[in-house]
């Protein structure tokens, strides 16, 4: 076993290259530089277990310029934490590679349900007030004033950390057919859960907090936010600099891709990285595999506080000697390393890690070309939605051509991408050992159901399918007080480690992009 030593500042492992690992990186060489610290850090080495850099964000680029996005296919623009990651793509030149969705197309403005054997769109405009809500006799406007002249707060009193489930507390406000109706397909689209087991106040933080104080989630819309978004001390700089967001504002751009895919991002911040790294503090390693983390290391004759075993791609075993470990992998995929003899006192301060769940997602982009007959009207929408009720074998399936049609325009071909699994995994895929799982059963499952909801029987021109076996974390109620409690146990201990990355802090690229930043800005605070 060999050993790889660093004689000077902090040397910093980043376990993950997805984009909280890399964003992560890019941030730290930022604040370092702008902090006039730069020789506070020695080293900062990111290992990556694929043989690409990117985690979920994966796109599939044939020769003939279509792309099948097997991860996320578009990222949202609304917050704080949307404006920030436009500005890291006009820090990386990729402003030029946007591809935007606006209110004007029916991608931007049409969405779809499908509840009770029928498609329903959902009422999205509030000039079309008594717009049925999916599968209801419940209209919009109803639904709104349900919330307005509902006079008491949710009582949140002997929910663990006050956090009620996103189904509870909307049902409460809106009523029950709007967390029947939209509610629960909306959160099999974006979580691939339930929304009756999932925490408000780590996915819907802003509305609790508005109701909470203003006694009504509509009332609260035209109020400020109740906890100010922190920033760091060059935030405002980036966003004022930053031209790609003045185009987003002038178009209202609701969400983008890029012309390359979205892996663009993550292989660009790589790129970045080492083409910036005349000072040699950068080193990145794929097809790397970590076995272990030790925050014990007293055996260790230079008194590094804490180590990093890897296996590499030769198969060789090597130990990295590290004064800060930043994990930026799923929690279920950290915990495996915590080697046997690890201290108690840390695995106790460590234990909700063990108790974030993942539910794997299995997604499959199907692209026709010629096909032998019309597509349904809704093909021109951004997709839809299953209800959790409706028998479906999906979650939903995305009209990935209609989004984005210039990726498309050359071949004529229309893409869409069908989503399962999720908290139903084990009904849907007739198995709980995802090693079973073939992409065969993905893409029939796919035919299966394009055929039975939307009545295409013709052949795909071709298929990608990918089974995303960590998948997406799940927050349950009380997610965000434990997540707090955890790194106060961390600090409390003196450990030197972060824990970033979609099982914490939001699941979006956008929320990781933005908690990364956040997490290097107070690292080099430290300094």
């Amino acid at each position: 076993m060999s050993m790889i030593n660093a004689t000077r500042g902090k040397r910093l492992v980043v376990i993950g290259g997805g984009l909280s690992g890399l964003s992560y990186a890019h941030y730290l060489r930022n604040f370092l530089q702008f902090h006039k610290k730069n020789g506070a850090v020695s080293k900062i080495t990111i290992l990556e277990a694929n043989d690409y850099m990117g985690g979920s964000v994966k796109s599939r680029v044939f020769d003939d310029g279509v792309i099948h996005e097997l991860g996320p296919r578009s990222v949202r623009l609304a917050g704080v934490r949307s404006k920030n990651t436009a500005t890291l793509l006009d820090q990386l030149g990729l402003s030029d590679r946007v591809l935007s969705i606006t209110p004007k197309s029916a991608a931007g403005s049409d969405r779809y349900v499908y509840r009770n054997d029928k498609f329903w769109k959902v009422p999205t405009v509030l000039w079309k007030p008594f717009s049925k809500l999916p599968g209801s006799k419940a209209t919009l406007i109803g639904t709104l004033m349900n919330d307005l002249f509902k006079k008491e707060k949710f009582n949140t009193e002997g929910l663990p950390d006050n956090d009620p489930s996103i189904y509870e507390f909307i049902a409460f406000r809106f009523g029950q057919e709007a967390a029947e109706s939209v509610l629960d397909p909306l959160l099999r689209g974006i979580t691939a859960g339930d929304a009756r087991k999932l925490s408000t106040k780590a996915i819907f933080s802003d509305i609790f907090e508005k109701e909470q104080t203003y006694g009504s989630i509509v009332k609260g819309v035209f109020k400020p936010p109740v906890t100010k978004m922190p920033h760091d001390d060059l935030f405002p700089h980036d966003v004022l600099e930053s031209k790609l967001l003045d185009k987003f504002e002038k178009e209202r751009a609701l969400s983008y891709n890029l012309t390359t895919g979205l892996q663009t991002l993550p292989e660009h911040l790589s790129n970045s990285l080492l083409n910036s790294n005349d000072d040699d503090v950068i080193a990145i390693y794929n097809r790397t595999k970590v076995l272990s983390v030790n925050f014990d290391n007293d055996e260790l004759e230079s008194g590094a506080p804490c180590s990093v075993s890897v296996e590499t791609i030769d198969g060789d075993r090597v130990v990295i000697e590290a004064d800060h470990i930043v994990s930026c992998i799923p929690a279920n995929q950290f915990v495996q390393t915590f080697p046997e003899s690890m201290p108690a006192e840390q695995k106790e301060a460590l234990k909700f890690l063990y108790e974030i769940p993942h539910r794997p997602v299995g997604c499959v982009t199907v692209e026709y070309r010629d096909l032998s007959k019309s597509l349904p009207n809704m093909s021109s929408s951004f997709g839809f939605l299953t209800h959790s009720k409706a028998g479906c074998q999906v979650l939903g399936i995305s009209f990935d051509s209609a989004m984005f049609p210039a990726i498309d325009k050359p071949t004529g071909s229309f893409r869409m991408t069908c989503m399962m699994g999720g908290e139903w995994y084990k009904e849907i895929f007739g198995t709980d050992n995802l090693d079973k799982v073939t992409d065969a059963q993905l893409e029939q499952i796919s035919l299966d159901e394009i055929q039975r909801l939307l009545g295409i029987k013709d052949e795909p021109f071709r298929m990608s399918p990918y089974l995303w076996k960590t998948g997406i974390a799940q927050y349950r109620p009380g997610h965000v007080g434990r997540v707090r409690d955890t790194r106060k146990n961390i600090e409390t201990l003196k450990l030197p480690l972060t824990i970033l990355g979609q099982s914490y802090d939001g699941i979006a690229i956008n929320d990781v992009i933005f908690s990364a930043r956040m997490a290097a800005d107070s690292f080099v605070k430290t300094l």
